[in-house]
């Protein structure tokens, strides 16, 4: 199942904005809780968030090859007929 099975909207007044919270609950820990596999897509998620933040502090030229490479999984010949950059400029991007 995907995350979005897990979690649902709380609208809880006592808590003011609403937020997404686990659809599970552990009383005896007194805490929301889930599956391993959803913690995990949780873990992976803001990862990809963490990613996709610093890409957007980078020049648009950067921030381009650095997605197309680690977020796409283009090759750097892929790149380079995307961007026209030559090989050694998209190397330099990288690295």
């Amino acid at each position: 199942m995907d995350l979005q099975h897990y979690l649902q909207r709380s609208n809880d007044p006592a808590e003011g904005e609403k937020r997404w919270v686990f659809g599970f609950f552990d009383h005896e820990k007194n805490e929301e809780t889930a599956p391993p596999e959803v913690l995990d897509q949780l873990n992976q998620e803001e990862q990809r968030n963490q990613v996709q933040w610093a890409l957007s502090q980078l020049k648009s030229s950067e921030r381009l090859v650095m997605n197309l490479f680690y977020m796409e999984e283009l090759s750097y010949e892929e790149i380079t007929v995307i961007t026209n950059l030559s090989p050694a400029n998209v190397k330099v991007k990288l690295h």
